[in-house]
């Protein structure tokens, strides 16, 4: 089956078959939009594009029994909530799954993850234009009711998943922010409740991190206080060690926000 489509969105219409997502079950698409692109869902149903395995989230590989099937559960409600809009000429089935198994692994301590003020996913093949404030190419942001990722740029984080950079976790640690904290709609009261601990200990790690010799951040991260939260977060789950080693009160603070301790490999504290 081959549909024609310049940007087609998908739907689940929920059935979990297959998938090698540990134990996690595969995805029928629903398109709704149709265009000029060929597309072979049949060939993505079929199983014959890129595999998901517990190779793509050592997060998932790490939890029990009982936690995996949290996993899949939240996994399962988060995708049925989200429209996903794929801007590329091939669609997989992996990239609703991995990039809301994303979220679902940033929310897994708490109980408000379904961010219902972003219903839109936008998955572009690489960088992407932004216009506000300025014109730029953009990996991945945050706006309006949509999360826009560069599915290149969202693959290398799976692909190198202790470097620190990951623009999954960074976005959606953005959309979590906002969704607390700006729209007041559907708050996790654990996180809102020890945000303070991190923001009270944030402007003297960024102050030091700016300093010479200490380069634990990047420099993108240390431009402004919401690129050093979403930047703390990427490191708080794919350098645990060194941020705890270096920020102990912050990482503690994160520890607490999250209910997760990924130095210790825990998770719901």
């Amino acid at each position: 089956m081959f549909v024609h489509a310049l940007t087609f969105v998908v739907r689940t219409d929920w059935e979990f078959l297959a998938l090698r997502l540990g134990h996690a079950r595969a995805v029928d698409f629903e398109v709704i939009a149709v265009g000029v692109v060929k597309i072979n869902l049949g060939a993505c149903r079929a199983g014959a594009c890129h595999r998901s395995d517990e190779r793509h989230l050592p997060f998932f590989k790490m939890l029990n029994t009982e936690q995996k099937e949290k996993f899949l559960q939240r996994l399962n409600i988060f995708i049925d909530e989200k429209i996903y809009y794929i801007h590329d000429e091939s669609g997989f089935k992996e990239m609703p799954i991995l990039i809301s198994a994303t979220a679902v692994q940033l929310s897994f301590g708490l109980e408000k993850y379904l961010l219902p003020n972003f219903n839109c996913i936008h998955i572009y093949p690489e960088e992407f234009i932004g216009v506000h404030p300025s014109i730029r190419l953009l990996e991945g942001n945050v706006s309006g009711h949509s999360i826009n990722l560069s599915w290149k740029h969202f693959l290398q984080g799976f692909l190198f998943p202790y470097d620190g950079q990951n623009v999954g976790l960074h976005e959606f640690a953005h959309a979590y922010y906002y969704q607390y904290f700006e729209t007041g709609e559907s708050v996790d009261k654990t996180f809102v409740a020890s945000f303070p601990d991190f923001n009270n200990n944030s402007s003297q790690v960024l102050k030091q991190e700016q300093s010479p010799g200490y380069d634990l951040y990047s420099d993108y991260g240390l431009s402004n206080e919401q690129e050093f939260w979403a930047e703390s977060v990427e490191l708080f789950f794919e350098k645990p060690i060194q941020l705890k080693s270096a920020y102990p009160v912050l990482y503690d603070a994160l520890k607490r926000l999250w209910k997760q301790d990924p130095a210790e490999n825990k998770c719901e504290l």
